[in-house]
């Protein structure tokens, strides 16, 4: 996912170019962003969702099962906010998945951020970046998979407390 910014600049810097000449159209980006709501983007599953995934027909409890498992892991991510221990950490990861999910929305986005980069012409010449919104959800996982894992280490010390516990003699 990194390349998809990094191997650009890398060849346009070969031209002393710093800026990618990438075509940006609201078309391609509203395209792209058909199924960016804030439930799909919460559950990384916008880009999911336009591919050809099979999904069960919503007749059967089969649908319904896999619908409430796709918000196991982002309600467990952010449950570390419910925790005492390094609160900070917690914050600064959840403030980044939250960022970083209103600008994986793309136009389906309440900031409305395609049009402020476009107008001002300072941010215009990084608009490239922002040609596929679905690719910054990768944001996203990578402050889940640490809110996870604070997350866990807390249920874990918790449950190795209570074992200690449970085997010291009266």
């Amino acid at each position: 996912v990194n390349m998809y910014w990094v191997y650009p600049l890398f060849s346009y810097s070969q031209y002393e170019l710093l800026i990618p000449s990438y075509e940006y159209t609201e078309n391609n980006v509203e395209l792209l962003s058909r199924e960016s709501n804030l439930l799909n983007t919460f559950r990384i599953m916008s880009y999911w969702l336009n591919s050809n995934v099979e999904m069960p027909s919503q007749d059967l409890p089969l649908y319904y099962v896999l619908l409430l498992s796709s918000f196991v892991i982002p309600i467990l991510a952010f449950a570390a906010l419910f925790l005492k221990r390094s609160i900070k950490y917690v914050l600064l990861f959840s403030s980044v998945a939250l960022v970083a999910l209103l600008f994986a929305m793309g136009t389906q986005s309440p900031l409305n951020y395609h049009k402020l980069v476009t107008t001002t012409p300072v941010l215009s010449k990084f608009v490239w970046l922002l040609r596929d919104a679905d690719k910054l959800s990768f944001l996203i996982a990578f402050a889940y998979s640490f809110l996870l894992g604070i997350f866990s280490s807390h249920v874990y010390t918790v449950l190795i407390k209570q074992r200690n516990n449970y085997k010291k003699p009266f």
